[in-house]
């Protein structure tokens, strides 16, 4: 039997169970056996709790049957930039962008995720070893706001060693929300040589998401590095699956659109485990 998360009477649940099938409903309450969802077409639907393998919510219903039946499986992350909704323990993702970058996170508990990231093929290259690691601590605050911190730290032996710490408030819902945060990234390039070089500056990071159909969102996610004046805004679009979703959008600054109008592409998949 899986852990149920805990109850959070009227959001909408999809509910997994243990023969491969699935329910859709908005959560009426959960007792030590049994969980109760009421779906507009079948009504109350208790489930018993040992025929259950997984339990995800999604964000607050704007109706009584709830505006989408699926669940967002990729809420705690923009395209890059994590948001400040933590993931449930247990559950877990892996993301791929442009093929070559490569990265899992996993949630502990309830509040605390960690994960880990890779460009594997550079591995075989000469001093292109490379590993990130990263965790993130989230907590809901309010009805619709979400408090995190965190970092993500990473090396390439003899190359570099570099890092970001930093903290972020999410407002909203699953499927719509609103990120602002700050951290201090820190590199140090070519160690242990005489071209060693450090340099250090505060970030900021303003980010969102809007679901405008079932399988459709829209999102955003900006850098803003204070002391090098360096700007990244990046838009674009998600496929949002059951367990899937696809990111494909356009990065962009000043310098870029002059050789670039549109920006690079951006192209990120994120399976969720």
């Amino acid at each position: 039997m899986a852990q149920v998360p805990e109850s959070k009477e009227g959001q909408l649940a999809t509910v997994y169970l243990d023969d491969g099938s699935r329910l859709f409903g908005q959560l009426q309450t959960i007792t030590p056996d049994t969980v109760y969802l009421f779906s507009a077409v079948l009504g109350s639907l208790p489930v018993p709790q040992n025929t259950i393998s997984q339990m995800r919510y999604m964000g607050e219903p704007k109706t009584a049957a709830g505006d989408f039946l699926l669940p967002n499986p990729n809420a705690s992350r923009h395209f890059f930039s994590p948001t400040a909704i933590p993931l449930n323990k247990n559950e877990g993702y892996y993301q791929n962008f442009y093929v070559a970058f490569n990265m899992v996170n996993y949630g502990i508990t309830d509040h605390i995720s960690l994960g880990v990231a890779a460009v594997p093929f550079a591995w075989f290259i000469n001093d292109g070893f490379n590993l990130a690691v990263t965790g993130k601590i989230g907590y809901k605050l309010t009805e619709n706001l979400y408090g995190s911190a965190g970092y993500i730290a990473g090396f390439m032996p003899n190359i570099a060693y570099g890092g970001i710490g930093f903290g972020l408030l999410t407002a909203g819902n699953t499927d719509n929300n609103i990120t602002v945060g700050g951290g201090y990234a820190a590199i140090l390039t070519e160690p242990g040589t005489e071209y060693e070089e450090s340099s250090q500056a505060p970030v900021l990071n303003m980010a969102g998401m809007l679901r405008v159909a079932e399988h459709f969102a829209l999102v955003t996610e900006n850098w803003f590095f204070l002391d090098g004046g360096i700007t990244l805004i990046s838009y674009g679009g998600r496929y949002i699956g059951d367990k899937i979703t696809v990111d494909v959008g356009f990065v962009n600054n000043g310098d870029i659109m002059k050789e670039i109008v549109i920006g690079v592409p951006l192209l990120g998949v994120v399976i969720y485990l």
